[in-house]
């Protein structure tokens, strides 16, 4: 999708198999304002970051998923509060446009901003896959 601005992924290698949900193709200043507007209350970003993966679970209800759903929804809440500091990192680094910045978390969790395209990236290890929440930079 050329014009998506934020999106969801499941990603399973061992199956080569990839299914994407585009959350938002406005242009990414309202979603990297939200984002940042939160990154120095990490309770904060965690109830934001919760509120667009339960949206994402919402659409992957209808359109169907290879991972277990309800599965997915507690290890991504677990992981979310688990690793709130290093997402409040990561966004202020991805809203600094600090590419190239990586941190790892607990649970597998890793938090990166591309060095080539400066998009946020957010990956939660679930059930044999990963699921990832990957935002555009501002331009």
């Amino acid at each position: 999708m050329k014009n998506a601005s934020a999106c969801w992924s499941t990603e399973v290698r061992e199956q080569n198999w990839c299914d994407v949900v585009v959350e938002s193709l406005q242009s990414p200043e309202s979603t990297s304002a939200e984002l940042l507007g939160n990154a120095d209350s990490p309770p904060g970003l965690v109830n934001i970051l919760r509120s667009r993966f339960d949206n994402f679970i919402k659409v992957s209800e209808v359109e169907g998923s290879i991972v277990n759903l309800n599965q997915a929804t507690e290890i991504v809440a677990s992981r979310l509060k688990e690793n709130d500091i290093l997402f409040a990192n990561c966004v202020t680094a991805f809203v600094g446009g600090k590419r190239g910045f990586v941190q790892d978390g607990d649970g597998g969790v890793v938090c990166r901003v591309s060095e080539s395209s400066g998009w946020l990236r957010l990956e939660i290890p679930v059930d044999g896959a990963r699921i990832a929440y990957m935002v555009a930079p501002v331009p």
